[in-house]
């Protein structure tokens, strides 16, 4: 087989496990932006909306580094359609009637969830990892994307359903499930291991010590989950509907998905690390300045350059991960995939109970000090690869 033939293959491949990501994270966006409707609908207050939200975030991702550890060495994604199945427990809370005892089946349903994506997302990752002809910046930008639009499209989607139709809309989610099950026997994908990488992909990325990336990733990806979290109910309160909130967090994650190729064709060029640091910076301002102009519809723009710029840097930060120094290729991917997300999560947690107490709006002003931490250990890493 032809080199070209070979790489186009992969492509086609690369599209397929994406499509399956995009699926994935569909039911996992979903919650969020749904959360205050199920609070409305069961009867419980906001405080209690985020626990669960930040709860079974912190399941679903540290499972993630577990997934990654104990099956290291192992080629088969026999977890994927297992996690496929589970995901889609999160439609059944449209079954659930009002009672004392409903938000207890509304957590275990989203514990149920969480686990099903959090198991898929290590074996995705070694699978992303195994196409050798794809440079790395690129494929990666693929595949998170495909990710980030799935989470973004949830949140509108079913926000949609439940307005249009009500929590039965839910169950139109379903086949999704069953289409990416489907997906994963006929593509017979196999998982990458650390010796099937490709070296000559990674000639131009600097290989740093993993603990700088994973925290530097950590800092990043709070602010997603921050604002994917805290947003709609700030929306909530402030009057608007249930589908503008999922309008608002697609804008911000059409700007991750269109500043992540930008930013990638700048690594290609000079390095992922630098154009982690070029990125991360800008989104601040522009952050801030959402929050201060929150009530005028028209400030999502900036909401959109916050994605484009610093929302981008997190898939770098991936293809700095795949070949960083220290523990193996799953074992990275556990952490930098599922304990950057599980300890964005617990920082959702503890600021869920802050907010009860101080609101939701000083949370979001201090929101963007994520992206500038981010930001200092970019800097420091880079520096002590130039000594």
């Amino acid at each position: 087989m032809s080199s070209h033939s070979s790489l186009k293959k992969q492509w086609i491949s690369l599209f397929v496990l994406s499509a399956i990501h995009f699926f994935i994270d569909l039911f996992a966006g979903m919650f969020p932006i749904i959360m205050p409707a199920v609070q409305e609908r069961f009867g419980f207050s906001m405080n209690v909306g985020i626990s669960i939200i930040a709860v079974s975030f912190l399941v679903g991702s540290f499972i993630q580094p577990v997934i990654g550890h104990i099956r290291c060495e192992k080629t088969r994604p026999i977890l994927l359609p297992l996690g496929l199945l589970l995901m889609s427990f999160i439609c059944f809370i449209a079954a659930i009637e009002p009672s004392e005892q409903s938000v207890w089946m509304i957590f275990a349903f989203a514990i149920i969830s969480a686990i099903g994506v959090g198991i898929t997302h290590p074996e995705l990752m070694r699978i992303v990892h195994g196409y050798d002809l794809i440079k790395p910046s690129f494929g990666n930008s693929v595949f998170l994307n495909a990710g980030y639009l799935g989470f973004a499209s949830g949140g509108f989607v079913a926000a949609m359903l439940i307005t249009g139709i009500g929590f039965n809309g839910l169950y139109v989610l379903l086949p999704f499930a069953i289409i990416s099950i489907a997906m994963v026997y006929v593509e017979g994908f196999k998982l990458a291991i650390e010796k099937n990488g490709n070296e000559n992909n990674h000639a131009n990325i600097l290989s740093i010590g993993f603990p700088p990336i994973f925290f530097m990733a950590l800092s990043a990806v709070t602010v997603p989950v921050l604002i994917g979290t805290f947003l709609p109910q700030q929306l909530n309160l402030l009057g608007f509907d249930l589908s503008y909130a999922g309008v608002v967090i697609m804008i911000f994650t059409f700007g991750t998905i269109v500043g992540a190729f930008f930013w990638s064709a700048i690594a290609h060029k000079k390095g992922e690390l630098k154009a982690c640091l070029w990125s991360l910076l800008p989104g601040v301002f522009s952050l801030l300045g959402y929050v201060f102009w929150i009530e005028n519809k028209y400030a999502v723009a900036l909401l959109f350059f916050t994605g484009f710029t610093s929302g981008s840097a997190y898939p770098l930060m991936v293809t700095l991960a795949r070949y960083a120094k220290g523990g193996n290729l799953g074992r990275r991917m556990g952490f930098v995939i599922g304990g950057t997300w599980g300890g964005g999560s617990a920082i959702l947690l503890l600021l869920g109970f802050v907010a009860k107490e101080i609101g939701i709006m000083p949370i979001l002003y201090c929101t963007p000090i994520f992206y500038v931490i981010s930001f200092a250990i970019c800097l420091i890493c880079l520096i002590k690869t130039r000594n």
